[in-house]
């Protein structure tokens, strides 16, 4: 997660985020996830694949289509922070770093992100629909949706899932808060669970494109 501080003659400045790209933990299973709140399974990859993987952008919901970070309340209220803003479109940075997530999870260059070269289309689309993608500060943060795999296991055939994912605050972050009283923490924590997130998603589509059968 990148944070930079943005200029403003006020006493409180505009602070502005970015989601991050992971990198793979040491050895890549579940222990090692886990210990980063990740908590993912072992991508297994045996089964190379010549085809090319184009990645749709993301839908996400129309609450999340804001410049300003948005929250919840306790009692489910929807909170769009003017102060802590995204560096960039969301849905597009979000599609960014999902793209670059499985192609290190997958280990293969040949996945792409929409738009592509018509001399290089993909033989298998990915397409993420997103129900929920928020959270309360200093709490649980969700990613929920669906998913189509188009090409897989074979070209003409598509497999369709749900997913949902959470990611729960470590006791370091609630220490962290606390101690610190700090809005500006409680935010860098909460980008770094979005981040953690589509980590989550990249390598569940990651297991899935390991079923693809070259014809």
């Amino acid at each position: 997660m990148l944070l930079l501080a943005g200029c403003s003659s006020s006493v409180v400045k505009t602070q502005y985020y970015t989601l991050q790209v992971r990198d793979m933990p040491n050895g890549f299973d579940k222990k090692n996830t886990e210990r980063e709140g990740i908590g993912v399974d072992r991508i297994v990859n045996d089964k190379a694949t010549t085809k090319r993987i184009g990645i749709y952008p993301i839908k996400m919901p129309d609450y999340a289509k804001h410049d300003g970070i948005v929250s919840l309340s306790e009692a489910n209220q929807i909170s769009i922070s003017r102060k802590h803003i995204w560096a960039g479109e969301f849905e597009r940075e979000a599609t960014r770093v999902l793209t670059a997530n499985i192609r290190k999870l997958y280990n293969q260059s040949t996945v792409l992100h929409f738009p592509w070269s018509k001399t290089a289309s993909p033989d298998v689309l990915v397409r993420v629909v997103v129900d929920d993608f928020v959270g309360v500060l200093g709490g649980d943060v969700r990613l929920a949706g669906q998913l189509e795999l188009e090409g897989v296991p074979y070209v003409g055939e598509s497999r369709f899932l749900d997913f949902n994912f959470d990611v729960k605050p470590s006791e370091d972050s609630l220490q962290l808060n606390k101690a610190k009283g700090s809005n500006q923490e409680a935010y860098k924590i909460y980008v770094s669970n979005y981040s953690k997130l589509l980590y989550k998603l990249s390598a569940f589509i990651s297991n899935n494109l390991s079923d693809i059968r070259d014809q």
